[in-house]
């Protein structure tokens, strides 16, 4: 009886793999990347884009919030360094934006007027951009929540496009800012613009 025991755990049979069988394995791993990498870098292009979008529009509420607590107008403005607004009719948002207190003109950071930052963003994924559809460079926000865009009182909504380079359809975003302050995203089914 521990002669046949003995034999079996001594046996040269160890019961792992085989180089065919690690061959077949790594074979198979291998074509399963390559099939699952372009959807897989598709997904990341899609989720990057969503979060730019999330974030200007935290960028829209935090602003219009600001406003409606404190009683006063506040401004968000494109704005390349973080300290200052680009200025207006800059369409290009991409890189970055700032919500600030704008107690004198509209659309300009004047310290000596008050005026004070309340948050800077900087630059979006350098694979994306946002893109006023008005070409607005900066929208005010009045004491009731209201929005006046760069500086005007005609207009109801103001649209941004964030989209990726190469956008393919379905991974563009939209942000829509309407006149009384809400903001909503939606994923256009078409083209990108």
């Amino acid at each position: 009886m521990f002669s046949s025991l003995h034999r079996r755990l001594s046996s040269s049979d160890s019961g792992g793999f085989g180089l065919v069988e690690l061959l077949t394995v790594i074979a198979i791993v291998a074509i399963l990347a390559a099939i699952a990498l372009p959807s897989y870098q598709q997904t990341i292009k899609t989720n990057r884009v969503t979060t730019d979008a999330n974030d200007f529009m935290s960028a829209l509420n935090l602003a219009r919030n600001e406003a409606v607590s404190r009683g006063r107008t506040v401004t968000i403005c494109s704005s390349a360094n973080g300290t200052g607004c680009d200025g207006a009719g800059t369409a290009d948002w991409s890189s970055g934006w700032i919500v600030f207190t704008d107690f004198g003109v509209p659309g300009v950071i004047e310290a000596g007027q008050g005026d004070t930052i309340v948050r800077a963003w900087g630059r979006v994924n350098t694979n994306d951009t946002v893109t006023s559809v008005g070409g607005y460079g900066f929208i005010t926000f009045d004491r009731t929540g209201s929005v006046k865009f760069d500086g005007g009182t005609g207009v109801l909504q103001d649209s941004f496009n964030v989209t990726p380079q190469g956008c393919q359809p379905g991974q563009q975003r939209v942000v829509t800012l309407m006149k009384i302050g809400r903001t909503s995203a939606t994923t256009p089914a078409g083209a990108c613009t």
